[in-house]
């Protein structure tokens, strides 16, 4: 999985864990003592969050 230096370092040294979803996407899963959830990040791809031409509103 790609991601930035900073990310990176999240699964180097703080116990942060990812895979790479059946649709291509990242999910970031967080260590179990951190009280997130994971999940993918849209914050580069807000693309993922309209609908696609051939979806109905």
């Amino acid at each position: 999985t790609l991601a930035c230096k900073c990310d990176n370092l999240l699964v180097e040294n703080n116990g942060w864990s990812t895979r790479q979803l059946p649709n291509g996407q990242t999910e970031w899963i967080p260590p179990p003592d951190v009280p997130l959830i994971g999940g993918t990040n849209t914050y580069h791809h807000p693309e993922r969050l309209l609908p696609k031409d051939d979806e109905k509103d």
